[in-house]
């Protein structure tokens, strides 16, 4: 029998001063703790007092979507980069009822006449909407309306209103003022929705159910251009990580260059360790329940980082103008023995091959040399999201070598958005007798699955796309046709296979709106990958079953 004691110090003071006072009898066993702890272990290094530091950016101010032939011209100090990814043409953003709304606000303010020629030379058609009440009501809505989509769409070719043919139509004193009111009322919808222009190309690919963004310098000459990529942005929030650098060139242009000179700061956060060991750490943030993946390899160095060597960085400020690409090109450092040190970085050291690195772009350019180059896009802090309108799952279905496209919303013809109409249940076989039973092949396809089949693009070539396809219920009626604009209804509709992963996918469309950093609204239309809600298993729809089995027989 083993006995194990336990000395414990006890007391019955209520006052608690002798406890924490944490009073040392022995000073020569403190010195000995000390010792042990390392505490006694000097350092041949000085202290950082004065950094200097040069800094180079070059102005972003050239995008191109996936679908743009020619980049385009940005002014990214205006308009926040990501409303500018995600918008969509007017077609996709703006309904029926969107239009009849613009338009009704324009006729009033112009005359009957102009009013009637806006409604002959931009008629709304209300051709292949549903016989329901949603229409009923729409078309009550347009008596006395036009197209206003087509009418912003020519604004956005010309220079103005006045160069638009109806209005050069018009006697001096009437097209004078017909322009006029028309620029006001564009300038009004314009600032209201954010939409591509007609001339320019989405960046949403259809294949990959992502968005593909291109950004570039313009200097002097091309080979002075730097070229960067949102390759798989899936919408939410974008930031500079989403981009990596497709093309650096070997000696860059003219740039706008900071010189730095400041006090060396130490660097402080929430949760940062005490430097001291009689020390009380702030209790706001602490990191003692950290915990990450072997792939979530960010958060274990961040944890090391702030539990060992939280107390020995410095940093430096440094300004950058939003939709600037920036460059730390020289570094120095004086410490208090008077003595300069050259810092370089990293990349500049040890090249492509190293094997660690933070904050930094996937530079995927042939030339890798001189220090790296981070880009500091206009990114939204927050904004508002309004309820979907729009969402379609895709899934995976194994058993039949296919996968689904699931339209679980859509907007009606008034533009607001709409669940999908379940069908009704058949109510359940019951047997009257003992072998009274059904077999049942597959069970009904609702009218919003679409089925995604797998087919090749080539002969030679063994990548696999799917395309939509239908499900015909009844060879006497037509086949359903999807709802949303994601599905591209009247379109071909190609989607890589591996984009369907096994859990599915999830593609929301719905309205977003923020604010710029000069105070103005952008509202505009995006969409946001995310998960699905599980596998094919998980779903209503079932192959091969029998219905009304009798209780007696075992299956």
């Amino acid at each position: 029998m083993t006995v194990i004691y336990r000395i414990e110090g006890a007391t019955h003071d209520p006052n608690l001063t002798e406890g924490l006072s944490a009073r040392v009898a022995d000073p020569l066993w403190f010195l000995a703790r000390q010792w042990q702890a390392g505490e006694f272990r000097g350092e041949d290094a000085a202290t950082p007092v004065i950094v200097r530091a040069e800094v180079d950016s070059w102005a972003v101010n050239e995008g191109q979507g996936s679908e743009d032939k020619l980049p385009h011209k940005l002014d990214l100090a205006r308009k926040p980069l990501q409303v500018g990814i995600e918008r969509e043409s007017r077609g996709d953003s703006l309904t029926t009822r969107d239009r009849i709304a613009a338009a009704r606000r324009l006729m009033g303010t112009v005359d009957a006449n102009a009013g009637d020629l806006l409604r002959k030379t931009y008629p709304l058609g209300l051709r292949g909407l549903p016989d329901d009440t949603a229409t009923a009501r729409l078309r009550l809505l347009a008596r006395g309306a036009f197209d206003a989509g087509r009418l912003l769409d020519d604004l956005a070719r010309v220079d103005g209103a006045a160069d638009l043919p109806l209005v050069q139509g018009l006697p001096s004193r009437q097209s004078t003022a017909l322009a006029r009111a028309i620029d006001e009322w564009a300038l009004r919808e314009g600032a209201a929705f954010a939409t591509l222009p007609p001339d320019a190309g989405a960046a949403w690919r259809d294949t990959a159910l992502d968005y593909r963004y291109t950004l570039a310098t313009a200097p002097e000459t091309d080979a002075q251009r730097i070229v960067l990529a949102a390759r798989e942005y899936h919408g939410g929030r974008l930031d500079w990580s989403h981009f990596d650098l497709l093309e650096v060139p070997e000696k860059l242009g003219e740039s706008n260059r900071q010189t730095l000179t400041t006090l060396a700061s130490p660097l402080r956060f929430a949760g940062q360790p005490a430097a001291r060991f009689w020390e009380m750490e702030n209790g706001v943030a602490h990191f003692a329940d950290l915990a990450g993946g072997a792939g979530d390899l960010a958060r274990s160095v961040l944890g090391a980082y702030a539990a060992v060597a939280g107390d020995d960085w410095f940093h430096l400020s440094a300004e950058i103008p939003n939709g600037h690409v920036a460059r730390v090109t020289h570094m120095s450092v004086r410490d208090n023995f008077d003595e300069e040190t050259v810092l370089t970085s990293t990349a500049e050291t040890y090249g492509k091959d190293r094997v660690w690195r933070w904050f930094e772009h996937l530079n995927l350019s042939r030339h890798t040399t001189g220090p790296p180059l981070l880009f500091v896009p206009p990114a939204l802090i927050a904004h508002h999201r309004g309820a979907s309108l729009e969402e379609v799952h895709f899934r995976r279905d194994e058993m039949a070598n296919l996968a689904w496209a699931i339209e679980r919303r859509h907007r009606d013809a008034l533009g607001r958005g709409r669940d999908a109409v379940r069908p009704e249940q058949p109510p359940p076989f019951e047997p009257a007798a003992e072998g009274d039973w059904t077999y049942a092949v597959a069970e009904f396809v609702p009218d919003y699955w679409f089925p995604l089949v797998p087919v090749r693009i080539g002969k030679r070539n063994p990548r696999i796309l799917l395309r939509r396809g239908q499900v015909l219920h009844d060879p006497r009626t037509a086949p359903p046709v999807p709802q949303t604009t994601i599905l591209r209804p009247g379109q071909p509709f190609l989607l890589d296979e591996a984009e369907v992963p096994f859990a599915g996918a999830r593609i929301e469309r719905g309205w977003r709106m923020a604010r710029g950093m000069d105070g103005s609204r952008h509202v505009w239309v995006s969409r946001q990958k995310s998960t699905s809600t599980g596998p094919m298993g998980q779903t209503p729809l079932n192959y091969d079953a029998l219905e009304g089995w009798p209780k007696g027989i075992r299956r």
